[in-house]
């Protein structure tokens, strides 16, 4: 008996095929299937390829999913789930179960993290998201409208500060930050003005100034103040929408696990991790703070496997 689980980002999909011990038996990587910015065909064909290739890798034959769900980032309302479900209904060349389950990315993320079935996750990748489940059962989401109407904290917020301030150095209405001459090596230019070729070009969004973020915690690492402060900002707003999650549910004294994924939650000593830990922990002191460490698309197998014992008695 097997069981599919998805965790699709702006950056890549993760996609896994399991036992009902969850044990891993095929992993596959395939391209970005954020709904905002892959769409119909194109989000079929990654999701197909990168379901075929987990299949292959386990090197078994004649494989049949028990229960499959797919986190995406992105799904926020009615219209995104239907169009996701329509498209994974349309995938042939497997055989998937009849009822794929179709969630938001931050809800597997939960449940990646936590079997208790209550809690909040923070996404912090290339975006943000933020899910917060209580103990009643009611649930609510924070941010996650993409990054044109938030994904503060994540990659793109902290990529499009670094740009900021490079040019606000540049011109002269911040003192200098060593930001400004890293952009310019990053890019090969010498001066912001020779910027504007680069970056207002097709090819250049999202996922380009996302990767800025790297530069800001180098940048951070060599005391530079203007990068302190921009990771210091990503970290309180991810930190606000933990809290406001907490409070639209009333879990702000409740004792709860805090699971958090995502780039910017990767490194055990990185700027952001210990600035969420300490404000989190001034803020909401019973959160239990917890960076899984099992693949990131567990978090969707646990939600099939849970799902289909659920069905079964």
């Amino acid at each position: 008996m097997y069981f599919l689980g998805v965790d699709g980002g702006g950056t890549k999909t993760q996609i896994i095929l399991a036992d009902e011990n969850e044990n891993v038996i095929g992993v596959s990587f395939t391209g970005p299937t954020y709904i905002r910015s892959v769409f119909g065909d194109t989000l079929k064909k990654t999701l197909e390829e990168g379901i075929f290739f987990a299949i292959q890798n386990s090197h078994l034959k004649d494989v049949k999913i028990a229960r499959s769900c797919f986190g995406i980032a992105g799904l926020d309302s009615p219209s995104d789930f239907a169009e996701v479900l329509k498209i994974v209904k349309s995938i042939t060349s497997v055989r998937l179960d009849p009822h794929p389950l179709i969630l938001n990315d931050a809800v597997c993320a939960l449940r990646r993290g936590t079997n208790k079935g209550y809690g909040i996750s923070i996404v912090a990748g290339t975006g943000s998201n933020c899910y917060a489940r209580s103990k009643f059962g009611a649930e609510t989401f924070v941010g996650g409208l993409g990054h044109t109407l938030s994904d503060e904290g994540g990659g793109y917020f902290v990529g499009l500060n670094v740009l900021h301030a490079a040019s606000k150095s540049f011109d002269g209405r911040i003192e200098k930050t060593i930001l400004e001459e890293m952009v310019y090596e990053e890019f090969g230019v010498l001066s912001m003005r020779d910027l504007l070729s680069k970056v207002y070009r097709d090819g250049f969004g999202k996922m380009e100034i996302a990767r800025l973020s790297i530069l800001c915690e180098e940048a951070n690492e060599k005391g530079d103040a203007k990068a302190h402060e921009i990771l210091q900002s990503a970290a309180k707003e991810l930190v606000l929408m933990v809290k406001t999650g907490a409070k639209k549910l009333d879990m702000i004294l409740d004792e709860f696990d805090l699971v958090c994924v995502g780039g910017s939650f990767k490194r055990e000593h990185g700027p952001i991790r210990k600035f969420f830990e300490k404000e989190i922990k001034e803020n909401l002191k019973r959160a239990n703070i917890i960076y899984p460490v099992n693949e990131p698309a567990m978090g969707a197998v646990l939600i099939a496997i849970d799902r289909y014992k659920v069905l079964k008695r």
